[in-house]
C-alpha cells in the first residue's frame, strides 16, 4: 500500500535526524504538501540522495510528475532540450539534456541512472555523476563545461570544436576521454580513478594526476 504523505515526510524526518541538517528538519516538518516538501530539500537533493535521507524506494512513493516538475527523474526515458531548471537524474532514470546557445544549468546524476549531455553554442553545465552512475558528455561549438566524476560512475567524456572542459575523476571512476580539433581539456584525478585519455588534431591536455590516480595517455 503507497505510504501517506505524513508518513513520507516522516521518513524524512527520521532519516534526517542523525545527519545534522536542523534547518532541512524544520522546512521538512512545515511542509503541508508534496510539492513543498520537495521545494525543501531540492537545493540539497544531491546530498540528501547520495547520504541515504531518501533512498529510491521512498523516492518511489512520490508523484513522479511532482518530482519531474522540479527537475527530479527517477525512472523512464526522458530528453530534455534547454532546461530552464537545474537537473536531478535518480535511481534508474535514463536522461539526455541538450543545451544550446546560451543555455546555463546544473545537472547531476547518481545512483543507478544514467545521464547524456550534448553541449553546444555556448552554452555551459556543471555535470557530477556521483554512485554507479553513468555520464557521457559531448561538446561542441564554443560550449563549456566542468565535469566531475565520484565513486564508482563510468562514462565518456568527447570535446570537439573550441570548447573548453574541465574534468574531475575521483573515487574509483573509470572514464574515456576524446578531446578533438582545438578544444582545451583540463583533467585532474585524485584517489584510484583512471581516466582513458585520446588526444586528436590540435586539442590542448593540461593533466595533473594526484594520490594514486591513473591518467592515461596511450602513445603515438
Amino acid at each position: 500500500m503507497p505510504l501517506t504523505f505524513a508518513q513520507i515526510k516522516q521518513a524524512v524526518i527520521d532519516n534526517t535526524k542523525p545527519r545534522e541538517l536542523c534547518e532541512f528538519i524544520q522546512d521538512t516538518l512545515i511542509s503541508t504538501n508534496e510539492n513543498e516538501l520537495i521545494d525543501s530539500g531540492i537545493g540539497i537533493a544531491t546530498w540528501v540522495y547520495c547520504n541515504g535521507v531518501v533512498d529510491d524506494a521512498l523516492l518511489a512513493e512520490f508523484n513522479q510528475a511532482n518530482l519531474n516538475a522540479k527537475g527530479v527523474y527517477t525512472s523512464g526515458i526522458t530528453v530534455l532540450n534547454d532546461p530552464t531548471i537545474d537537473i536531478y537524474v535518480m535511481a534508474g532514470a535514463d536522461v539526455t539534456v541538450n543545451l544550446t546557445a546560451n543555455s546555463r544549468r546544473k545537472i547531476a546524476v547518481m545512483g543507478a541512472g544514467l545521464l547524456a549531455v550534448n553541449l553546444s553554442g555556448n552554452a555551459y553545465a556543471e555535470i557530477k555523476a556521483y554512485g554507479q552512475a553513468e555520464l557521457n558528455v559531448t561538446a561542441d561549438d564554443n560550449s563549456i563545461a566542468q565535469v566531475e566524476y565520484n565513486d564508482e560512475t563510468i562514462g565518456d567524456v568527447i570535446a570537439n570544436d573550441t570548447t573548453i572542459l574541465h574534468t574531475t575523476v575521483r573515487g574509483s571512476s573509470n572514464t574515456n576521454y576524446t578531446g578533438n580539433n582545438s578544444s582545451f581539456n583540463l583533467i585532474k584525478g585524485f584517489s584510484q580513478a583512471v581516466c582513458n585519455i585520446t588526444q586528436n588534431d590540435t586539442s590542448v591536455f593540461d593533466i595533473r594526476p594526484y594520490n594514486n590516480s591513473n591518467l592515461i595517455i596511450p602513445p603515438p
